[in-house]
C-alpha cells in the first residue's frame, strides 16, 4: 500500500543520534535531574518516575516502537487485528504512526497518525487506494498533541523537559501538562500504590462524520513489562467516555522499543 507522500522524518534537537538497540545499562550523558536531589514532579508525578527507574539514566532523544493489536472504528463495529509501527521525537515533541489493519493475510486499510511542528494530522486509506480521513485543523492539532502527552510514559525522562509541569492532586492522581508551539494540553494521570501508571484521562477531539467533538477519552493501562531498563507499560486501552456508554476502540501491545536508534 503507498501513501501519497512519504512519512517525514523527525529530526531531534541536539547532537546526532547513536546506532544501537537496548541499552539498559549505559549511564553516560546522565542528565542530573534524574539524582535523588534532583528539582522535577513532586507526589505523584515523582512516584510514577521513580517506578519506571529512570534516576540515573540518560535523557531520550528519538524513540521507536512497533505495536500489535486490534481496533474498530465505531460501536457495534468488528475488531480488526491491527500492526503498527511508531516513530517519537522528544525535543521537539512529535511523533509518526504507522497502522495496518488486516483480516487474514490481506492488508485492508492503513492508517497515519501525527503530530510535527505543533499540527496534527489523520490520514486513513481503505483498500490501497481510497482515502477515507485526511484530517488537518486546529482539533487535529489538539488531539495528536494530547495523545502524544499520554504516550509519553513510554520514555519518560521526557517529563523532565522544561515544558512539561506536574500538579497534585491527591496521593494517587496529577495533571500533567504539555506546552508547544504556543499550545498547551493537560490531562490526569492516575498510579497505583506502587507508583505504575493505571490512566490517562484527558479532554480530547473525536472526529465523527467530519465533524470533531470534544469528549472524555481514557488509555487505562493493562499490562507491565520491562524495555530499555525501564519499568513501562506494554500493554493498554483507548476508551471514548461517551454519554451513551464506554467506546473502547483499541486494545495493542508493544512488542518492541528502542531508545536513540540511528535511523537507516
Amino acid at each position: 500500500m503507498r501513501w501519497s507522500a512519504g512519512v517525514p522524518r523527525l529530526q531531534p534537537v541536539g547532537s546526532k543520534r547513536r546506532p544501537g538497540a537496548t541499552r539498559p545499562n549505559r549511564r553516560e550523558g546522565r542528565d542530573p535531574r534524574h539524582g535523588d536531589d534532583a528539582p522535577g514532579p513532586a507526589g505523584t508525578g515523582s512516584a510514577l518516575l521513580r517506578h519506571t527507574g529512570i534516576v540515573g539514566k540518560p535523557i531520550v532523544r528519538t524513540v521507536h516502537l512497533r505495536q500489535k493489536g486490534r481496533m474498530r472504528t465505531g460501536p457495534g463495529r468488528p475488531w480488526i487485528p491491527l500492526d503498527a509501527e511508531e516513530h517519537y521525537s522528544v525535543q521537539p515533541p512529535g511523533f509518526v504512526w504507522d497502522g495496518t489493519m488486516h483480516l487474514g493475510l490481506l492488508p485492508v486499510g492503513r492508517a497515519r497518525d501525527m503530530y510535527l511542528d505543533g499540527r496534527g494530522h489523520m490520514l486513513v486509506k481503505a483498500a490501497s487506494l481510497l482515502t477515507v480521513v485526511d484530517a488537518r485543523g486546529e482539533e487535529m492539532d489538539q488531539g495528536s498533541m494530547m495523545r502524544y502527552l499520554s504516550e509519553m510514559i513510554f520514555f519518560p525522562s521526557a517529563f523532565l523537559a522544561a515544558n512539561v509541569s506536574f500538579e497534585a492532586i491527591d496521593d494517587s492522581s496529577a495533571r500533567v501538562t504539555l506546552t508547544d508551539h504556543g499550545r498547551s494540553v493537560t490531562g490526569t494521570m492516575y498510579v497505583d500504590e506502587a507508583g505504575r501508571l493505571t490512566d490517562f484521562v484527558a479532554q480530547r477531539y473525536r472526529m465523527v462524520d467530519g465533524r470533531c467533538d470534544l469528549e472524555t477519552w481514557s488509555t487505562p493501562v493493562t499490562e507491565y513489562g520491562e524495555f530499555e531498563g525501564l519499568k513501562l507499560p506494554i500493554r493498554g486501552k483507548a476508551v471514548w467516555k461517551l454519554a451513551d456508554g464506554d467506546l473502547e476502540y483499541i486494545d495493542i501491545s508493544i512488542t518492541e522499543l528502542q531508545y536513540d536508534v540511528q535511523p537507516h
